[in-house]
């Protein structure tokens, strides 16, 4: 039995590097920037600029902006839709190229500390204008 636990343990390791070679080469891609421009079912993102870039190097120059599709399986976080967010929000977004386009697995809104979550309300008036203000 100790004879065979190497070459297992040698084969478990060889797998697992494998794999994520091959995820690599195939897993998805992300971005995390500021909504340029919103559309129905499309986001574009221009991306943030790497905080390590040198100033001399041109800097003013900026990626060329992200466009990414969403559909029924891209998962969402800190906000419940792509109905929920707006131009000029900061979002991560998970990514995979498929012919020429890029499909959204995930998205995430990115909320600044002091920002209010997208879940929070502003005050509203009362739905019965009828009723009159409590006294205090």
């Amino acid at each position: 039995m100790k004879k065979l636990l190497i070459p297992i343990a040698v084969c478990a390791i060889s797998l697992t590097m494998i794999s994520a070679g091959f995820a690599g080469l195939f897993g998805g891609k992300s971005i995390e920037g500021e909504i340029q421009d919103i559309s129905a079912n499309t986001l574009t993102i221009q991306e943030d600029k790497a905080a390590d870039q040198a100033a001399d190097q041109a800097a003013e120059e900026m990626a060329a902006p992200v466009s990414v599709e969403v559909n029924q399986d891209t998962q969402f976080e800190q906000v419940d839709s792509l109905a929920g967010l707006v131009q000029g929000d900061r979002v991560k977004v998970e990514y995979e190229e498929d012919q020429n386009r890029n499909l959204a697995t995930s998205i995430s809104k990115i909320v600044e500390e002091g920002q209010p979550e997208a879940d929070v309300q502003q005050e509203q008036a009362p739905a019965d204008a009828t009723t009159a203000p409590a006294q205090y």
